[in-house]
């Protein structure tokens, strides 16, 4: 979840890195799922970066947090799809995980 603060209009571009990462992954995921026998129900994403405190403010960490409601999925083939999703199919993380760390947590509940 991304929240826009100061009475902005729209979202800044710090915040659209974060839902540029949270949204590749998160199509590549149901894409991935798609083509199997599971199903995912819903899929949320919760995104948060840590930031420089000196110029130039740049992402230090991004930690995305899915929260998935799906039928017939394990937990070690979520975890693995995940892995994927960021280490080979993301080109947003390709970009950007040679200078910002990125790590990821799950729910799962079956249903």
């Amino acid at each position: 979840m991304i929240s826009t603060a100061r009475n902005s209009v729209g979202s800044r571009p710090t915040d659209l890195v974060l839902i540029a990462l949270a949204s590749c992954i998160a199509v590549t995921l149901v894409m991935m799922f798609n083509k199997g026998e599971e199903v995912i129900k819903q899929l949320d994403i919760e995104v948060n970066g840590e930031r420089k405190t000196d110029h130039p403010r740049a992402f230090t960490h991004i930690h995305l947090h899915f929260k998935i409601i799906g039928k017939d999925l394990v937990k070690s083939g979520v975890e693995r799809a995940i892995w994927l999703a960021e280490h080979k199919y993301c080109p947003v993380a390709a970009t950007i995980r040679h200078t910002v760390q990125i790590t990821t947590s799950f729910d799962l509940t079956l249903g």
